[in-house]
């Protein structure tokens, strides 16, 4: 892909806690969008939350949110409780 050294894309993943997230490998025909050695790569926006009923009750709103502020909308009934925590940073990892 000529064109690959002047392109760029974002990543948006939601993943339950971990100590590492790994950004999943995508088939060959879209190959193109995988991190490959030389490429420059950044977190731009890190959030994390811990909700009522764990990643299972929230992971298919989860893409659906606009902005780390709508996790708030997750916690159901008077006693839910979130907390989350949002960084944000525009330095190269």
């Amino acid at each position: 892909f000529a064109a690959r050294a002047k392109d760029s894309w974002r990543w948006r993943m939601v993943a339950p806690y971990a100590t590492a997230v790994v950004y999943p490998t995508l088939p060959a025909a879209i190959g193109m969008y995988n991190i490959e050695a030389g490429d420059t790569s950044e977190v731009q926006e890190l959030t994390t939350a811990k909700v009522p009923g764990g990643y299972d009750a929230v992971r298919a709103r989860l893409h659906s949110l606009r902005s780390p502020q709508d996790l708030e909308g997750l916690v159901t009934g008077a006693t839910g409780r979130l907390v989350y925590e949002m960084l944000e940073s525009q330095q190269p990892l």
